[in-house]
């Protein structure tokens, strides 16, 4: 495309989200880095407890995604009133999410973090941890879900300051919980927890403050968390909860992975936990790119230009293969430098070293297979696709594949990734075969 507009509305939307993932980030690394100190159990206990933060962020994405289809396209109508209805909706099933996760976490910790792992001193260590880090669950669902929807409405710089905000809180609260400073107690594991919360609480004050107080597009206000609408419901059954279904049967599946890598022992989690951080730096550009394909497209087959919206989809198709290429060689020049950041045994660092190397490989269709699944199809109305797409060759291929490179043939940690990952490559093709045809563009806003 040559219309100059289109990409500075990309940029619009790509730069913000980009520079929130930065953030995120810059907030995991520092996290590791400072848990890592105390050693591979520690570093391991809290990379499980992040599991099952990271289920709930899903669960809670695929609630907000699903509204987030709704809400482009009314955007591209104008249509403010249907978007607060939207975001009402979409608050109180991830509230309701947020909480039941808050008290299986509060109750069996153990249990929960027993199917990742057999390893007693890893579940022992990370109990008391994930019990003080999930009363901030409920709250993180609703901060997410507010975040998603404003985002498909342009208004995403109120995000980025609260997550500043809160990664500078979280550096300084772990610092000073976990080693013990200014005449507060050494808390080592637990004191992340407390920094984690501390600064979850100030960011979900800032973006909730902001949308009932101050935003003016939506008008959304306190009271109309007690309305509900059932002609918007019904077009989020028919078409949202669809991408809710895919993310929820796709975190099954990412959890049966990290399942198979826990039973490989801590060092293989903390290794894993360490590769992670590297990725989320080569990838940074993934959200954004994936946000403004889901917001744009959205907001362009809102608006009624379908012809156009397919001319936009073969842009940002093209933008994410040059990304997966950059972010395949970035992941070759900063390996070295980040883990030589922590402060684990040699054979961990091997590990990670192994790991990264199938990440090379992997993360070259990994970027435009997310582009298209989370951003054009998803925009473009398409989410009963997605289900299969999402799922299928997750638990057909990439789950019995890599239980079999792990427990029976005994790959390497490399080729065992790859394993894991092998769905991405499958998924790329087929969506973007998926894209050249016209089935992808559906106007979900329509009266049913």
């Amino acid at each position: 495309m040559k219309d100059k507009n289109f990409y500075r509305k990309i940029l619009t939307i790509a730069v913000p989200i980009t520079l929130q993932s930065l953030i995120t980030f810059a907030t995991n690394m520092m996290d590791t880095i400072m848990v890592g100190s105390l050693g591979e159990i520690a570093l391991s206990a809290a990379s499980l407890s992040g599991q099952i933060f990271f289920v709930l962020s899903v669960l809670c994405f695929g609630i907000g995604g699903g509204g987030a289809v709704l809400t482009s396209q009314f955007w591209g109508k104008n249509d403010t009133k249907s978007i607060s209805k939207t975001l009402s909706i979409t608050i109180k099933l991830s509230l309701i999410v947020g909480i039941v996760a808050m008290i299986l976490a509060l109750t069996i910790p153990d249990k929960l973090l027993g199917f990742y792992i057999n390893d007693s001193n890893v579940i022992q260590a990370g109990v008391s941890y994930l019990r003080l880090a999930s009363l901030i669950y409920p709250l993180f669902a609703v901060l997410t879900i507010t975040s998603i929807i404003l985002r498909t409405t342009s208004q995403i710089k109120i995000s980025v300051l609260g997550n500043s905000i809160a990664f500078i809180l979280n550096v300084i609260f772990n610092y000073i919980f976990i080693f013990g400073k200014f005449g507060m107690p050494q808390m080592g594991l637990t004191g992340a927890a407390v920094g984690t919360v501390i600064s979850r609480i100030v960011e979900f004050c800032i973006i909730l403050g902001y949308l009932f107080f101050i935003e003016k597009n939506l008008k959304f206000r306190i009271k109309d968390l007690f309305s509900f609408d059932r002609e918007i419901f019904v077009k989020y059954l028919k078409s949202g909860i669809n991408v809710l279904i895919s993310d929820a049967l796709l975190v099954a599946g990412l959890t049966s992975l990290t399942m198979i890598l826990g039973r490989l022992g801590p060092e293989m989690i903390a290794a894993n936990s360490i590769c992670s951080i590297v990725i989320q730096l080569s990838t940074v550009f993934i959200n954004g790119i994936s946000s403004s394909g889901l917001v744009i497209i959205g907001n362009t087959i809102g608006e009624g230009k379908f012809s156009l919206a397919k001319e936009q989809s073969r842009t940002f198709l093209l933008i994410s293969i040059i990304v997966g290429m950059v972010a395949s060689l970035l992941i070759m020049v900063t390996k070295h430098f980040i883990i030589d950041f922590y402060n684990v045994e040699q054979v961990t660092k091997d590990i990670a070293y192994e790991l990264m190397n199938g990440a090379i490989f992997i993360i070259i269709f990994q970027v435009p297979s997310s582009v298209l699944t989370k951003g054009i199809l998803r925009g473009g109305g398409d989410t009963k696709f997605l289900v299969f797409a999402d799922v299928l060759f997750l638990w057909l291929l990439s789950i019995p594949l890599g239980m079999l490179a792990a427990f029976v043939f005994k790959f390497s940690p490399a080729i065992i990734y790859i394993c894991l990952k092998f769905d991405e490559i499958i998924k790329a093709i087929w969506c973007t075969l998926r894209m050249m045809g016209n089935k992808w563009i559906k106007d979900v806003t329509v009266k049913i």
